[in-house]
Order: C-alpha cells, then sequence, then structure tokens
C-alpha cells in the first residue's frame, strides 16, 4: 500500500484493524467489479459532438463517509466540419447551401492552413474528404501537430468543373496512438482560389 501522509494516526489504526479482521474469501460486503453496457447515440447527422458523463458514489461504511467521483469525456463525431477549425491560417469559412454544415472552407494560397484539435486518430485506416475545385484542384496534406510535422495523409484533388460539384476523395492515412492535433495544409504553387474543403471523415480500419 502507498503511504497516506494526510492520513492521522488514528485513521491509520482503523485501517490496520480492518485490514486484519478480513478472512480469507469473505469481503464483509457485497461488491460489484465494473459495470458493462452499450449506449446508443441518437441518430441525427447534425450531431458533431456527444458527451458522456459518470458519476458515481458509494455507500460508505461508518465511521466514513461515502466517496464519491465524476468524470467527463468528449465524443466527436468521426466526420469533421472544415468550418470547426480551431486555427486558420489564409484559408477563410464561406457558406453555401449545398455544402453540410451551409459552411466550408476556402483555399485562397498555396501554404494555406487549418488546424482541427485533440483527434483520436488510433482506429482511423483512411481519410475522406469532401471537396469542389472549378479549375485548377490542389493538394490537401494532413500533417500531424504542425503543418512541417509528419506527414499523415495526401489527398490529390482534381477539378470538379464547379464550386457548387462536390466530390468525396479518400486516402489511407497512418494511425497515431494518441490524441493529436491535425494540421490541413492546402497546396497549389503559384494559384489562388483554388480548393474548397467541406469536411473531413476518419474511416475505421
Amino acid at each position: 500500500m502507498l503511504a497516506h501522509e494526510q492520513l492521522t494516526t488514528d485513521q491509520v489504526q482503523m485501517i490496520v484493524r480492518w485490514i486484519f479482521s478480513l478472512e480469507p474469501g469473505k469481503t464483509g460486503m457485497d461488491q460489484t467489479r465494473g459495470l458493462t453496457g452499450q449506449i446508443s447515440p441518437p441518430d441525427d447527422p447534425q450531431n458533431r459532438i456527444g458527451i458522456l458523463e459518470a458519476s458515481y458514489t458509494d455507500a460508505g461504511r461508518g465511521p466514513a463517509g461515502a466517496l464519491a467521483a465524476q468524470a467527463t469525456i468528449t465524443l466527436r463525431n468521426r466526420r469533421v466540419e472544415a468550418e470547426d477549425s480551431r486555427e486558420l491560417t489564409g484559408a477563410k469559412v464561406q457558406g453555401a447551401g449545398d455544402a453540410s454544415g451551409k459552411k466550408f472552407l476556402r483555399a485562397n494560397a498555396d501554404g494555406d492552413t487549418a488546424r482541427f484539435t485533440a483527434l483520436n486518430l488510433a482506429n482511423a485506416g483512411s481519410v475522406t474528404c469532401r471537396v469542389a475545385s472549378a479549375q485548377t484542384g490542389g493538394t490537401i496534406e494532413l500533417h500531424q501537430g504542425s503543418a512541417k510535422g509528419e506527414l499523415l495523409s495526401r489527398v490529390d484533388v482534381k477539378p470538379t468543373g464547379d464550386w457548387k460539384v462536390w466530390a468525396e476523395l479518400t486516402a489511407p492515412i497512418k494511425a497515431v496512438n494518441q490524441c493529436c492535433d491535425l494540421v490541413a495544409l492546402f497546396t497549389n504553387a503559384g494559384q489562388t482560389n483554388f480548393l474548397s474543403l467541406d469536411w473531413i471523415q476518419f474511416n475505421p480500419r
């Protein structure tokens, strides 16, 4: 047992007496080892983020009172809207009725970037981007951490013929065994206003 420097001598003695009072195979109280179950999220494509909160309070045992704990985790959809980027460099958010969230991201110059924070890519095997390009097309590079970070995926975008004509392009992505920021780097040397990104979807292996 680790040291409990915050306990008084009387409290430590109580713990020791209780431990020595235990008999093999007898705990003196009912115990539940973990919980299992499944939670089905609402079937709504507009849901982008879910919050799962769990709390627990034990029954206590005199003279000690009940102990309580609480934890919260944020669950994100595998599809990330481009306009939800936390940090843009050059790229601009624009509105369009034919975009999934009524907004999209336009890459205006070679080297524009968009940062997406705290993504879990551990189980991702490929990435799909919904894109449009009226004339020149371009490339979307997905880098870990920064625009100069490790290249995880590359999506080559050919012209779709019109800004209202969207295409869904899929490319493999390298798994990252931790939550990380992802930076989308838009490239097409010498071109301006060359690519629109509606969303990015991380597909399971």
